[in-house]
């Protein structure tokens, strides 16, 4: 978006590693196809027709229609990275800093860690599903072929594996699962600093449950470059740097209350109600940083920052 903007930019891509594979729904592939410029860039990526969900205590499995594209990262990044055209060579008068460790204090509401691990499936294909426990839950994610992946949370797999109720009779075998990430949502503050601004993971991290956190990147890249552009025009840096931070705090906000009726929904113990605290907590904090929308002096015009 800066590029087409006239801007000279130079991007420092990141080494290539083993990412895991997403969900994306419809509005976020809209999204990237149009900043991308290519309508056909999810071509060939297998499709989420359906989801089987079973969620609190002694619940029933709910099967419910689904859509979304099953992308490895790995594979959307090399799809984007086609369209990229060139690097600028002056030094940077802004630096957008997309990824940990970032400047600034990091907020965290939560305790819970995330394992990923590899699966053999049985016979379902291109469907998900999601299964709480007493202290966690799991996410399945069922690719075209025999594999999968499977997100554990709050545990490792195999010990969820073995009281599961749902997930366990889909799948045959069962890889060893590769560390741990925090999955709790967490927040920096600042997010914004002379010469430089966080973006994505470096500003803020979603719980993978309750959040598009693929489509919530896209949306703060979106009015990142806005705001370099709005300044860029003689817009006042501190006025659109503060909105910026105004309205990616009040996306965590909601990320936060999403977050709470769905884990007051799963709560069956200490673990549920040790997470539902922190994040009440997260709630409390983020309602008392909040900026009332009369403050906001900017609105979003497609990819543009305009006087409100």
């Amino acid at each position: 978006m800066l590029v087409k903007s006239g801007f000279s930019v130079t991007v420092e891509r990141p080494q290539r590693r083993k990412m895991p594979f997403i969900l994306v729904g419809g509005v976020t592939q809209a999204l990237l196809c149009d900043i991308a410029g290519d309508p056909g860039l999810f071509r060939d990526f297998p499709r989420i027709r359906k989801r089987t969900v079973v969620w609190g205590p002694d619940a029933e499995a709910r099967v419910l229609d689904h859509s979304a594209a099953i992308v490895s990262e790995q594979a959307l990044l090399d799809r984007l990275w086609t369209g990229w055209c060139g690097a600028g060579e002056r030094p940077a008068e802004w630096t957008i800093l997309a990824a940990a460790p970032a400047p600034g204090s990091e907020n965290h509401f939560g305790s819970r860690k995330a394992h990923v691990a590899e699966v053999d499936l049985k016979s379902e294909r291109a469907a998900c599903w999601i299964e709480s426990f007493d202290c966690g839950w799991m996410f399945l994610i069922a690719r075209e072929d025999s594999t999968g992946s499977l997100i554990s949370v709050g545990a490792r797999p195999r010990a969820f594996l073995e009281s599961s109720r749902c997930i366990a009779d889909l799948i045959s075998g069962v890889r060893e699962a590769e560390g741990e990430q925090p999955a709790y949502p967490r927040i920096v503050t600042p997010m914004w600093g002379s010469g430089w601004i966080l973006c994505g993971t470096a500003a803020m991290a979603l719980d993978p449950l309750c959040g598009d956190g693929s489509g919530h990147s896209i949306r703060e890249g979106i009015l990142a470059s806005a705001v370099l552009r709005a300044i860029a025009r003689g817009s006042e840096p501190r006025d659109v740097l503060e909105h910026y931070e105004f309205r990616l705090r009040a996306a965590f906000q909601r990320h936060l209350e999403l977050c709470e009726k769905y884990y007051a929904a799963g709560r069956s113990g200490p673990w549920w109600d040790s997470e539902l605290a922190l994040l009440r907590g997260g709630l409390q904090w983020s309602r008392t940083h909040a900026a009332a929308r009369s403050e906001w002096r900017y609105r979003l015009e497609g990819f543009d920052l305009l006087p409100a």
